[in-house]
């Protein structure tokens, strides 16, 4: 369990990183104007591991004017948002894990179809799925996505740990439902 002064280092961390990205306008896409825009508080949400460390976090950005809410509501982890972000999360941290890997591929961040997902696995039969999805990178990297963007797959898998990526996939989920953590 982390002590205090961890977590304090941490959402001071988090809530710099959140002031930063808001100061710097970066740009996320709006799906009702269908155009890029400066992103909002409303389009940042903040995972952690235990919901201990929630009221810190809560201090520390009411101190900095960060408006935040805290769900401790355990079933916002079962929305599907949540659960491709930790999905992708999980890879990162070790992309030989199967079935995240296939959940992120056949998310919206790539949009693979089941079919595609059996053609990766067609192309390295025996070895890590990864090991399948790093040969036909290699191997054929225009499968035919069936997702609207006209990504190719290794434009989409390559550079998955980028922080500027994992924004941008935030926003391209087709939901609609916000919670009550993500005011309009």
């Amino acid at each position: 369990m982390r002590t205090n002064s961890q977590q304090l280092r941490s959402s001071t961390w988090t809530a710099s990183k959140i002031n930063e990205l808001i100061a710097s306008e970066y740009p996320v896409f709006d799906k009702e104007k269908k155009e890029m825009r400066p992103i909002e508080y409303r389009d940042i949400t903040v995972l952690m591991r235990s919901l201990p460390s929630a009221p810190v976090y809560l201090d520390i950005f009411k101190h900095e004017g960060i408006p935040a809410y805290s769900d401790r509501d355990e079933g916002y982890f079962r929305r599907i948002e949540v659960q491709v972000m930790l999905a992708l999360l999980r890879i990162i941290d070790n992309p030989y894990q199967d079935i995240p890997l296939a959940a992120v591929l056949r998310s919206p961040i790539v949009g693979l179809q089941e079919n595609e997902l059996a053609e990766i696995r067609l192309a390295a039969v025996g070895e890590p799925f990864y090991e399948a999805v790093k040969k036909t990178i290699t191997n054929e990297p225009r499968l035919r996505l069936s997702h609207r963007r006209p990504l190719t797959l290794k434009k989409s898998v390559k550079p998955i740990g980028g922080s500027e990526n994992l924004c941008y996939s935030m926003s391209i989920f087709n939901s609609g439902v916000r919670g009550p953590n993500i005011p309009p």
